[in-house]
């Protein structure tokens, strides 16, 4: 949707129309955005990825683009995405159907902003994470600097697998990677551990009996197994979660592990978790006291399977490929690892 008008080179335009031209993507205009078709060509202008200074003196967020996927040297489906931090938002799906392009509203409050030409992202208010959380992050990004393509081989696994469960079983499933693959580190023998992110009855205590648990479990069963271990390791139900926001429910004990592998882990279809995370981010009071009474789960992310179980096999994996840990790095896995031992002491 363009909202300043025409704009651009004639010239291109010409050749684009008169020559078989895939895709024309471009982002001269900064300030203005779109998804236009004309004779098979896809335009394509994803505004700013960085922050622009507009001729009113404010200032645009940025953070947008496009992710393009191709099949037989056609485009299959296109996704609006935008970076906020570390993390990545899906805002618009374009996809093909019955020969004409559809466009689906994923993130309906950042599309919203976008169009209104307001900023979303800047308005939330930023927070610290407590110093275990901390620590694990500054050694986790360390870490990823060095990715394995056992990896990358892992979460393109994953990402295959969600897209299969969102066109199969067309529910609400999103994952949250744990272990050496959050690090990213994983060697050719590396199980995958993950948190899985589902939407059932409230009223379904055990959520390995839910309809939806179960399709998504056979699911990856199906995928993963032949090539890859895998572990569930513990199953949210974002219903559960979204009512005890809503309610500022201290004492909900699977919101504090929402917020616990929220803080720390690499999610996968984030589309899926996205919105019961931007409800918490709207009382950064609530989620920083939460964030204070999860100290006794983040063993859980130390010793989360037979590969992952102490700091060294990372360091050792680093030491493989000719990298030596940094004494700084080194002292805060010591913190880290100190300040969880207290935790457990308490």
């Amino acid at each position: 949707m363009l909202q300043f008008g025409p704009s651009g080179s004639p010239t291109l335009r010409s050749f684009c129309d008169n020559n078989p031209v895939l895709a024309c993507l471009t982002g001269h205009v900064h300030a203005d955005w779109g998804f236009q078709i004309s004779e098979k060509t896809v335009y394509l202008n994803p505004s700013n990825f960085g922050e622009v200074t507009l001729l009113t003196g404010g200032v645009s967020e940025g953070g947008f683009f496009y992710s393009l996927e191709f099949d037989n040297h056609a485009i299959q489906k296109i996704i609006f995405k935008k970076l906020v931090d570390d993390r990545i938002y899906d805002v618009i799906d374009y996809f093909q159907e019955k020969g004409r392009w559809i466009e689906k509203i994923i993130d309906q409050e950042r599309y919203n902003a976008l169009k209104a030409g307001e900023n979303y992202d800047m308005k939330t208010k930023k927070y610290s994470h407590i110093s275990e959380i901390q620590l694990y992050n500054e050694i986790k990004q360390f870490y990823r600097m060095f990715q394995t393509d056992e990896t990358e081989e892992r979460l393109d696994k994953l990402e295959e697998v969600a897209k299969l469960i969102e066109e199969k079983i067309q529910g609400d499933i999103g994952m949250d990677v744990l272990g050496s693959t959050n690090m990213g580190v994983c060697q050719a023998d590396s199980d995958i551990d993950f948190v899985l992110y589902i939407r059932c009855p409230e009223d379904v205590t055990d959520l390995s009996e839910c309809t939806q648990y179960k399709k998504a479990q056979a699911l990856l069963e199906e995928v993963l197994r032949p090539d890859y271990a895998f572990h569930i390791m513990d199953c949210i139900n974002l219903g559960v979660v979204e009512r005890a926001i809503q309610e500022k429910n201290y004492e909900c004990e699977m919101t504090q592990r929402f917020v616990s592998y929220r803080s720390i882990c690499r999610p996968i279809n984030y589309r899926v978790i996205s919105p019961v995370e931007d409800l918490l981010n709207k009382d950064m009071d609530f989620r920083s006291e939460l964030e204070g009474s999860i100290q006794s789960y983040l063993k859980i992310f130390i010793n989360t399977s037979q590969n992952t179980r102490s700091f060294d096999k990372y360091e050792n994996r680093l030491n493989a490929i000719g990298i030596k840990l940094p004494e700084s790095v080194r002292q805060k896995v010591m913190d880290y690892l100190n300040q969880n031992d207290k935790s457990n002491d308490q």
